[in-house]
C-alpha cells in the first residue's frame, strides 16, 4: 500500500469516526456502530484460490481455501500433469494490463497422489501478502514447449499456460471473490 493511500485510508478512518462519534453523542446510533466495528475486526481472513482451464467453469470445483491464521499466509496450488513439465517453468502476476515476472517457484515431482494418467504434480506456493480483502490477484502458471521421452518415444509437448487467481476473504461470511 502506498503512502498516499495509507493517507487516504487514514483520512477515511478519522472522517468515519469523527462522524461515528457525533452520532453517538447525540444518541441516534449508539448500537449500532458500536456492535458492527469490533465484530468486522474479529472475524479472520482465509486464502483462497482457483483455476480457469478451458471447457466448464472451473472456479467452484477448483477452489481451495486456506486458514484462518498463518495458513492463509500463502495459497499452495498442486496440479497433475500427464507428461513432465519442464524444470524452466514459471509463474507470472498480473498488474493492471500487463504480466510480470515473479519469484515464486514451481516444484515438480512425481507423485503417487497424482492419477496414474498424470503422475507428474506441479506445486506453486503464492503468498498472499499484499492482496487486499475480496481483491482478486491473477498468476499464470506457464511451462514452455519442450520434449519428453515416454516409453522409448520423444513426444513434443505444446506450451500450457494455467490461470490461477488468488484472494482473500473473511471466514464464515457469505460474500466470495
Amino acid at each position: 500500500m502506498s503512502m498516499m493511500q495509507r493517507v487516504r485510508l487514514h483520512g477515511r478512518r478519522l472522517a468515519a469516526g469523527v462522524a461515528a462519534g457525533g452520532l453517538l453523542a447525540s444518541g441516534l446510533v449508539a448500537i449500532g456502530v458500536g456492535a458492527a466495528g469490533p465484530a468486522n475486526a474479529n472475524v479472520p481472513r482465509i486464502a483462497c484460490s482457483w483455476i480457469e482451464a478451458g471447457g466448464l467453469d472451473t472456479r467452484e470445483n477448483t477452489t481451495v481455501c486456506r486458514g484462518p491464521g498463518k495458513k492463509a499466509t500463502v495459497v499452495i496450488h498442486r496440479d497433475c500433469w500427464k507428461y513432465q513439465p519442464p524444470r524452466n517453468s514459471f509463474v507470472r502476476v498480473k498488474q493492471g494490463s500487463k504480466w510480470f515476472a515473479t519469484d515464486i517457484r514451481v516444484f515438480i515431482r512425481k507423485v503417487d497422489s497424482c492419477p496414474e494418467s498424470h503422475p507428474w504434480l506441479t506445486r506453486v506456493k503464492i503468498p498472499t501478502e499484499g492482496i487486499g480483502l475480496y481483491d482478486t490477484q491473477r498468476y499464470r502458471l506457464i511451462m514452455p514447449a519442450h520434449e519428453v521421452e515416454v516409453d522409448d518415444t520423444v513426444v513434443q509437448v505444446k506450451r500450457a499456460r494455467l490461470n490461477i487467481y488468488v484472494c482473500m476473504m473473511r471466514e464464515d461470511r457469505e460474500r466470495t471473490c
